[in-house]
């Protein structure tokens, strides 16, 4: 007789119950049999196909059978073995192959043996080829700034010579149209 539940009309309540098979989430045998008892008083899980233990939580052999559901959410049983989907493998589809690895870490050698930096795995620059970088746009900076303030100062010393020789041209000019009569001038 099976019974997955009580059953008032196999007898009272307790006697028919089964209690002896436990529940995984909510599912009697982990969903994977069905709780059944052969003398009435003592129940235990009967494993469907594929499947054994106390709660029918082992895989009988690393084949898997159609309609038991060991490839897992990822795969399909036929003949015996599972069809993986795409993106996946392993013997019960288990494994993402699209998933990436973590590159291999591998250690500086000595100091003594001349082999250099190794590469930023982030960039694959060394910290030399970095610096070298800096120090480049740093100096195109200062050349950038010198020659901004030369430019500025030649600029300034035109516009002074041109104003020089504007007060000087006035001066010249003034000489020439002012005019004191002689009358005018007074010895003392």
């Amino acid at each position: 007789m099976s019974v997955d539940r009580c059953d008032a009309i196999a007898g009272p309540a307790s006697s028919s119950c089964s209690s002896g098979c436990k529940t995984s989430n909510g599912l009697t045998c982990n969903g994977r049999g069905s709780c059944q008892t052969a003398d009435g008083a003592a129940y235990k899980c009967a494993c469907n196909t594929g499947w054994s233990g106390v709660n029918c939580e082992v895989v009988v052999d690393g084949s898997c059978q159609a309609g038991v559901g060991s490839c897992g959410a990822h795969g399909k049983c036929a003949n015996g073995t599972c069809q993986c989907d795409e993106g996946y493998s392993g013997a019960q589809c288990e494994v993402g192959t699209t998933t990436t690895q973590a590159p291999l870490v591998t250690s500086a050698a000595p100091s003594d043996q001349g082999i250099g930096p190794i590469p930023s795995p982030s960039t694959g620059l060394s910290s030399s080829t970095i610096i070298a970088i800096v120090v480049i746009i740093l100096a195109l900076l200062a050349i950038g700034i010198v020659a901004f303030l030369i430019v500025k100062k030649k600029k300034r010393e035109r516009e002074a010579a041109e104003l020089r020789a504007l007060i000087n041209q006035d001066d010249d000019n003034d000489r020439e149209h002012v005019t004191t009569p002689k009358a005018a001038i007074q010895v003392l």
